[in-house]
């Protein structure tokens, strides 16, 4: 009786969320006037930002249903600042089609191209290009903007520009084969060119700062932070990444200011999202059932595969730029053994997800892994591996600029406080001293390798491409180990 009770209570309180919900917005707190709140939105034109998806369709129901309350009463201008569909297992499977997809249903205005929308290659990109048209001022193929650098938009009986600018780093942090042919310009450089009096500035980059002189808004993307600040009158928004959240900009009518604000979304149960704004206004959010469908379309073909049980993990495994790591340790480690060479050596922005607690599933491995790459073997000196660990301990003003490498086999010592290129104090390989002019076998991904991220591998010799990809590699040694009881080790002091 008391089991029937309890099922009785959830059935009502889930009618009574849902009924709170058919609107697909419920504000909780209405009697403040946010920028949030869609009540206090009426009438008001107003942009809502996402930025850096990564192939995250999971939150876009809720986000829909957010913009659709808006839209009801306000003049909506939705847009995503680029990244939007590389790193998910239903996106990479698909090459982007679910996002694409899902993202012209909820009808986005503009699109920022973004770095990793280069990853599939020249064709996949001329795909997505076709079929997106989103906007960048400041790449070029053979004399040409590769897309459309700006576009107009009417809202409010107003004009509004909006100007898209990738980060020129592309040039090294994509892999170097697939962005060979393009020409990335100075994006202010760029802006300057177009003679836009105030647009708005679309950057997915990170020296925003560079930007201010030109806009009183900026919605940037690339880093994967919160960012809502003011700089010499200029709104800078930058509303994290995965559709972890979004941000929202409403123009004020009187003053033509820009009063943004960003939404964090988490689940609130029985199908529902909760989101909550940094002013302190909350909503739930009931899924867009179009939306929905599309993912459930696209996932139902790979449930077999994604939910496919590899191992199991005794414990949480984090992936961190600033210091060893537990999947490092995992995915290094595998390589190694799989190559057997004397050390393995990896990117730490190329690990992208932790592994949790329990059932480790192929999709989940997919999350940690989604860029196939392939391991590569070949023979340095000493010194060249010393050169390679310094470049990972490069700093700009943001700490590490690329990432410190994952190390397998291989054990240093350093010093942060040390100038570039002089950090590293001592490495030993297999316990003894790097000698700095004998030769190591190394096992690494095509993407560093191939200079990626700006490493340097041109001193090596005997390289070659095993055509193994390192997720396959990975898989592979979970299943021979499991259960995976992993703990740093040590492999990189810091002193």
């Amino acid at each position: 009786m008391k089991r029937r009770g309890l099922w009785g209570y959830e059935i009502v309180l889930f009618l009574i969320l849902a009924i709170s919900c058919i609107s697909c917005i419920s504000d909780t707190d209405t009697d403040t006037d946010t920028d949030t709140d869609t009540d206090a939105c009426e009438g008001a034109m107003v942009i809502v930002f996402t930025t850096d998806l990564h192939g995250h369709l999971e939150s876009l129901p809720y986000i829909a249903s957010y913009v659709q309350g808006l839209r009801r009463n306000s003049e909506v201008i939705l847009v995503d600042g680029g990244d939007c569909y590389q790193g998910t297992m239903i996106s990479n499977y698909f090459y982007g089609k679910p996002m694409i997809e899902a993202m012209d249903l909820m009808g986005y205005d503009l699109i920022c191209l973004g770095n990793h929308e280069f990853d599939w290659g020249k064709e996949h990109l001329n795909e997505i290009i076709s079929e997106t048209e989103p906007i960048c001022c400041n790449v070029y193929e053979d004399g040409d903007l590769i897309t459309r650098p700006w576009v107009i938009i009417n809202k409010s009986n107003r004009e509004f520009a909006f100007i898209g600018v990738l980060t020129p780093e592309t040039r090294y942090i994509a892999k170097p084969s697939l962005v060979q042919d393009f020409k990335f310009e100075d994006p202010l450089t760029s802006i300057e060119m177009l003679e836009f009096e105030d647009p708005v500035i679309v950057a997915h980059l990170n020296d925003y700062e560079s930007l201010i002189d030109r806009t009183s808004l900026i919605l940037a993307g690339h880093k994967h932070d919160w960012v809502n600040i003011e700089m010499d009158n200029t709104t800078i928004l930058r509303p994290g990444c995965y559709g972890e959240g979004f941000g929202v900009v409403k123009l004020d009518p009187d003053s033509g200011d820009w009063k943004a604000d960003m939404v964090k979304l988490e689940y609130y149960g029985y199908g529902l999202y909760k989101g909550i704004s940094t002013n302190g206004s909350e909503m739930i959010l009931c899924p867009d059932p179009e939306i929905s469908s599309i993912i459930d379309e696209y996932g139902s073909k790979l449930d077999s595969l994604s939910s496919q049980i590899i191992g199991y993990s005794n414990r949480e495994m984090d992936t961190r730029e600033s210091g060893e790591s537990t999947v490092g340790d995992l995915v290094t480690d595998s390589m190694r053994e799989f190559a057997g060479t004397d050390i393995a050596l990896t990117n730490s922005r190329g690990l992208r997800a932790p592994i949790h607690e329990g059932n480790i599933t192929y999709g989940s491995l997919f999350e940690v892994l989604p860029f196939g790459n392939n391991l590569i073997k070949l023979e340095l000196k000493g010194a060249d591996i010393r050169s390679l660990l310094e470049h990972s301990l490069v700093q700009d003003e943001r700490g590490l600029k690329y990432g410190i490498l994952q190390v397998s086999g291989l054990n240093f010592t350093y010093d942060p406080d040390r100038g570039d290129h002089d950090r590293v104090i001592d490495i030993y390989i297999g316990g003894a001293e790097v000698d700095p002019d004998e030769y190591y076998s190394v096992a690494t991904n095509d993407f560093i390798y191939s200079g990626g991220d700006g490493f340097d591998f041109t001193n090596g010799k005997n390289a070659v491409d095993t055509g193994n990809k390192l997720l396959e590699i990975v898989i592979e040694y979970i299943k021979f180990n499991s259960p995976i009881d992993m703990d740093v080790e040590g492999r990189m002091l810091k002193i």
